[in-house]
């Protein structure tokens, strides 16, 4: 049974993680991150803090009971730790550049989360975690790869050291365990599964270009002192396109049309829909 991240939130807002395909009625193309990585430790520190904050501000405004964790319990006796949670939880692309250090920002919170009401002391986790925060630096420190080759090879380099602190998680995890006989046994047993929606945005009139980003995304500029409308300077923004992407939440968005019309807002996306935006009165 999946543990799923308690309803204590305070709106109605569930944030299922969802699985949109864009279906635009307009051909664009998705743009590049601009962010560059950080160029110190202590660059990359106060980033990967800055991604803490912002990620549980938007946490506390959202109701997500929705949202599996990790994977959980397969039986009584078992308590799987592999995790299902990651950075398009908040909307946040896979391309990006913090996308992993968001994702470890998550999944220490849940963990923590659970194994305190296992009632599990924090020392026994404290050195994973601190490994994986440090992981988590590193991948804010790294030169963002320019072909798929090098993004290969930079994903499975990092999938690897993830992995490795997992399993260094249950083996301390089970050495505890030994003492207390009320614990289940601690395991790492990947797979995840998603709940998908279909997401169709469109423009009327037709033909308007409509560039999205994620209200995590978006406050993490402004945290950084980033002007979040600037879309070549916030890291985040992307045309929408009709192939599939993560999405969950609430979005930004700016729509443009070729005779000059403009429209700035938002949407929340928690279930099957249609997006229709259009130009407002007395632009262009």
């Amino acid at each position: 049974m999946n543990r799923r991240r308690k309803p204590n939130y305070r709106n109605d807002l569930f944030n299922y993680l969802l699985h949109a395909w864009c279906i635009c009625s307009f051909g664009c193309a998705v743009g590049p991150f601009t962010d560059a990585p950080a160029k110190s430790k202590e660059s990359a520190a106060a980033i990967y803090s800055t991604i803490q904050v912002v990620a549980r501000e938007i946490l506390d405004q959202t109701a997500s009971p929705g949202i599996p964790s990790y994977e959980g319990r397969d039986d009584p006796g078992t308590l799987n730790v592999a995790s299902c949670v990651s950075g398009s939880d908040l909307g946040m692309p896979h391309e990006s550049p913090f996308s992993y250090a968001t994702m470890l920002a998550l999944q220490i919170d849940d963990y923590r989360e659970e194994f305190d009401e296992l009632k599990i002391p924090p020392a026994v986790t404290a050195r994973v975690f601190s490994m994986m925060e440090n992981l988590a630096i590193e991948t804010l420190q790294e030169r963002q790869p320019s072909t798929k080759e090098q993004i290969e090879r930079l994903e499975n380099k990092r999938d690897a050291k993830y992995v490795q602190l997992l399993e260094r998680m249950v083996k301390d995890l089970n050495t505890y365990g030994k003492s207390r006989k009320d614990l289940p046994r601690f395991v790492h047993e990947g797979g995840c599964g998603g709940g998908e929606v279909e997401v169709e945005i469109k423009t009327n009139p037709p033909g308007g270009t409509v560039s999205v980003i994620s209200l995590f995304s978006y406050k993490l500029c402004q945290a950084r002192g980033i002007n979040p409308d600037d879309r070549e300077r916030c890291s985040g923004w992307w045309e929408a396109v009709s192939v599939s992407e993560d999405l969950i939440g609430e979005y930004q968005y700016h729509a443009e049309w070729p005779d000059g019309k403009k429209k700035k807002g938002k949407f929340r996306i928690g279930k099957k829909t249609t997006i229709t935006i259009s130009p407002e009165k007395g632009t262009g």
